[in-house]
């Protein structure tokens, strides 16, 4: 029987950095400037940013999906992401109430293209993005089923994230959430 697995690409910060995250966020509450409903902070070891959610793959297509991956980062050299504040997603410009708070970085051109290539090799239309537009973040923090919050943009002292490689990670839902486990790394190296 050809098993199926839930599959997705992702940059995965460094472990300064994912600490820089969660410390901003961990500074706005304790200095008073977040006030939030409900809430449950991401584990900095399931940090990521997603660039193309792919969903659920029978496992022999999991070596296609690999090539995918790897032909859609040809010709990239390392980059570096600079985030610099907190804020709720989806944005005001999006609509609906803020469910989430996250990291965004910087978008260089090489990072949009990489996401751009990934979406259209891996991805539904459906699935590649809310009206098709790529917003480059880190999600640090879900709010509670059926919570929301106003509006947030504070600045955030996280480092600098030099990205290295493109993961090709399978998530496994379990009764606390979900595991992600690596299956792929796409070096970027031109």
């Amino acid at each position: 029987m050809d098993r199926v697995v839930r599959l997705f690409v992702a940059l995965v910060p460094p472990a300064d950095v994912a600490l820089g995250m969660l410390q901003a966020v961990q500074a706005g509450l304790d200095g008073g400037s977040l006030t939030l409903p409900a809430h449950r902070l991401i584990p900095p070891t399931d940090l990521h940013m997603t660039l193309a959610f792919i969903g659920d793959t029978r496992a022999k297509g999991v070596r296609d999906v690999i090539e995918s991956v790897d032909r859609a980062c040809t010709g990239f050299g390392p980059l570096v992401l600079r985030p610099s504040t907190l804020v709720t997603i989806p944005t005001p410009q999006d609509g609906g109430p803020p469910r989430l708070l996250a990291v965004p970085t910087d978008a260089p051109r090489a990072l949009i293209e990489i996401q751009r290539r990934l979406a259209l090799r891996l991805t539904t239309p459906k699935r590649s993005g809310r009206r098709g537009r790529f917003l480059p973040h880190v999600t640090v923090l879900r709010y509670a089923h059926g919570q929301s919050s106003g509006d947030i943009e504070l600045p955030a002292l996280v480092p600098d994230w030099p990205v290295r490689e493109v993961l090709l990670l399978q998530s496994t839902l379990n009764a606390t959430g979900a595991r992600y486990t690596p299956l792929h790394a796409a070096p970027l190296a031109t």
